[in-house]
């Protein structure tokens, strides 16, 4: 019943007043269900992005279907999220535009499918920010560093084998 008045009133409110009660609310483990799935979908970015960027109580398909729907301003936000799962990065990378696949490149909590990390490492060709970050970043699924760093001479080929390879003076077990 709260949540139903709430989401009636923000229905009516400005819209900074809106992005002030994203701003409380996002944070917040238990914030109104409903209240964050309305903030979420709002058109007004300074409104949903940190729903969207914060909010534990976004599950995958909402992610996903505001990812599928919404443009470039909400993907941004979505991309920063911790532990984002392979559903969403898949719809990200196959919609988002040069400045939030590199955002999501740079999310080093971000889960990526097979298909979703080829499509990104195919994304990557020409952009040279792009191959840097992939480069340096620790996204590569496992047994993916041929697709990624496929050219030799990439800035990436060096980083994805030298993180692969068990590093020396390291022990494991008792000392």
């Amino acid at each position: 019943m709260f949540d139903d008045v709430l989401c009636l009133l923000i229905a009516r409110v400005e819209t900074r007043a809106k992005a002030e009660l994203s701003r409380r609310l996002a944070p917040i483990d238990y914030a109104p269900f409903e209240v964050i799935q309305h903030l979420a979908w709002d058109d007004e970015i300074e409104v949903a992005g940190t729903v969207l960027a914060q909010s534990s109580r976004l599950g995958t398909e909402t992610l996903v279907e505001i990812a599928s729907r919404k443009g470039q301003d909400h993907l941004l936000a979505i991309s920063g999220r911790p532990d984002l799962p392979a559903a969403v990065t898949d719809v990200i990378v196959d919609r988002g535009e040069g400045r939030v696949i590199r955002k999501l490149a740079n999310n080093a909590s971000a889960n990526f499918s097979e298909e979703g990390y080829s499509a990104i490492v195919a994304r990557a060709e020409g952009d040279d920010e792009l191959i840097e970050i992939l480069g340096f970043a620790s996204i590569c699924p496992p047994n993916s560093c041929a697709t990624c760093c496929a050219a030799p001479r990439r800035p990436c080929a060096t980083a994805c084998w030298r993180s692969r390879r068990p590093r020396s003076g390291k022990r494991s077990g008792k000392s």
